[in-house]
């Protein structure tokens, strides 16, 4: 996690996705340059309560990816999709670049409840 507080982006991104997906959990980044970026992620929990899947989507004022957690954020948190070799490609993953924070929760949010319904 960072020291620095959220951006005004980032409040806008989650308080709208959380409008439609109250469970997301946020977590926020900072790169090694100074560049800001947060995940949301949503975990899918068994019926004995362990978390099984984890869908995360990185989102830093830009760029918006997304794609199942290889590790449910075990050792993925504060590492990039890219870096972690996530799979933001259709069908389950998600690609959206030159998008605001409303938009990006937007897109998010769909997607979110598109894996939710499967």
């Amino acid at each position: 996690m960072r020291d620095q507080d959220p951006t005004p982006d980032e409040q806008r991104f989650f308080a709208t996705l959380r409008t439609q997906v109250p469970d997301i959990d946020d977590w926020y980044h900072a790169d090694d340059d100074g560049t800001l970026w947060v995940i949301a992620s949503l975990d899918f929990v068994n019926s004995d309560g362990h978390i099984h899947a984890t869908l995360r989507v990185d989102y830093d004022g830009i760029a918006l990816c997304g794609g199942w957690s290889p590790a449910c954020l075990n050792w993925d948190d504060g590492v990039r999709a890219a870096d972690a070799g996530i799979d933001t490609s259709p069908q389950d993953g998600l690609r959206r670049d030159n998008i605001g924070p409303v938009e990006a929760a937007q897109a998010a949010a769909e997607w979110f409840i598109a894996h939710q319904q499967l």
